[in-house]
Order: structure tokens, then C-alpha cells, then sequence
């Protein structure tokens, strides 16, 4: 079984829905801590049809020491009201528009506090959308064991091993996957070598670069999936989801 293993993003990029598009099983997974400035509450999109900006989803008492699935959102701020309209504001002559911006509507309205379950949403209901297949598993009781076996011990087969390695290596075990997949930029963490020895193939999804006519301005590229969907049918994302090389 192919599987892919990732924290539940907010609206990520292209290169996100690649990597669930190309396997079997995908696991959204909050039993990490919250990092800031990653990108669990914020993303960008295009603004005044020519620079990009970051949106963000406000949060309460953020903390490096705090669990993803644990993080709530600050629903003082009206963030949702503001977000849909500064979506409306700088993409209402967008092409499609008119189709997406009721479907953004239902998933930033989401009846939730804590973040992880919006994003959780969102990601399932974006690849309903976008007509992706993929089994997405989001129980994060399931592994926790795992979690709490790495706080003990970070050995395999008398090695010590980095614990986000292990961590991958004990899922890939227990969901019995013998093919795991990737983003690019954990070409430098996961070893090729040490996956074989435990009977797990790797592969790393490398985006090709993708172009789409943005009003009649210089493209931007690596914006979230907002901005893909306003410019592209799903016919045209489909063919997107499949251009990338695997390293």
C-alpha cells in the first residue's frame, strides 16, 4: 500500500494535493506540536491582482509546546468574516469565481473551534472537490501509542534513530505500507537506505512548475489552493495534480 503521512495544512499549495492524489492511504496527522510560521494557520493568495499575501487564521495561546490537535482557533477576531471578504474583494472577476466562492463559503464557516478540525475538513472536502479518490485518515488516538513510545525510546534494531524517522517507520508498519511517499523537502531527512532495511520504498514528490493565467499579470507562483481553483476548472487542476516529478 502506498501512504502518505502530513499535518493537516491550512488551504496548502498544489504540490499538498499531489502528494494525496498519489497514494493509496493518507494520514492528516496532529499529534505533532504547532510550529510557528509553518503553515497549519496560514497561507497566501493573490492580492490587488498582483502580489501575494498571507492569510491567517488567528489563534489562542499558540504555543511550541502545544499539540496541533490541541490548538484553537481566536474566534474574537471575526477572522472568518474578514477572510471571506478579502477573498470576494480580490477575486470576485476571477473565471471561476462564481463556483468556488459558495463551496469556500461552507468550508471557512465550519462549525469548530480547534484548528486542526477545520483544516481537517477542509482537506477532505477539497478532495471531494477536486475529485481525488484517496483514503484520508484523520484519528489521531490510533497512534498515539506510537507518540508515546517515542517519548521512551528512539532505537530500531539497535540503531538510534531520528524520532520523526521512527515515527514514519512505526505508521508505515502498523497501516502495513511498504511504499511511502514524500514531499520534497523530506529528501533530506528520510534516507533512501535506512527505509529498505525496514522493507519500506520511498519516493519524493518534486512539483514541476505549474502556470495558469492570473488576470492578465506576471504569474505567481505556489499560492494556496484558493487561488488554483479561481483560475482552473477541476478538469484543468486534475491535469495538474499529475505533473511532477518522483525522485
Amino acid at each position: 500500500m502506498k501512504l502518505g503521512i502530513m499535518q493537516p495544512y491550512f488551504f496548502p499549495y498544489i504540490g499538498y494535493f499531489q502528494l494525496i492524489n498519489v497514494v493509496d492511504k493518507y494520514i492528516l496527522y496532529d499529534n505533532l506540536n504547532f510550529i510557528k510560521k509553518e503553515w497549519v494557520n496560514r497561507n497566501q493568495i493573490l492580492v490587488n491582482h498582483l502580489y501575494k499575501s498571507i492569510i491567517t487564521v488567528p489563534l489562542k495561546h499558540k504555543s511550541s509546546y502545544t499539540k496541533i490537535r490541541d490548538i484553537e482557533m481566536d474566534e474574537t477576531k471575526s477572522w472568518r468574516k474578514k477572510l471571506l471578504k478579502t477573498l470576494e474583494f480580490n477575486y470576485k472577476k476571477a473565471p471561476m469565481f462564481n463556483n468556488v466562492y459558495p463551496f469556500l463559503n461552507e468550508l471557512i464557516n465550519f462549525e469548530t473551534t480547534l484548528l486542526s478540525e477545520f483544516n481537517i475538513n477542509a482537506v477532505k472536502e477539497l478532495c471531494k472537490y477536486l475529485q481525488i479518490n484517496t483514503i484520508i485518515e484523520s484519528d489521531s488516538q490510533k497512534y498515539q501509542h506510537i507518540e508515546d513510545e517515542l517519548c521512551n525510546y528512539n532505537m530500531l534494531n539497535n540503531q538510534v534513530i531520528d524520532k520523526k524517522i521512527l515515527r514514519v517507520l512505526n505508521i508505515c508498519n502498523k497501516e502495513k505500507s511498504d511504499i511511502f511517499y514524500n514531499a520534497i523537502g523530506g529528501i533530506e531527512l528520510y534516507p533512501k537506505n535506512l527505509f529498505a532495511q525496514n522493507g519500506i520504498q520511498i519516493f519524493f514528490i518534486k512539483t514541476k512548475p505549474i502556470y495558469y493565467k492570473q488576470f492578465d499579470n506576471e504569474f505567481i507562483p505556489n499560492l494556496s489552493i484558493i487561488d488554483v481553483m479561481m483560475f482552473n476548472s477541476i478538469e484543468e487542476i486534475n491535469k495538474m495534480l499529475n505533473d511532477y516529478e518522483l525522485l
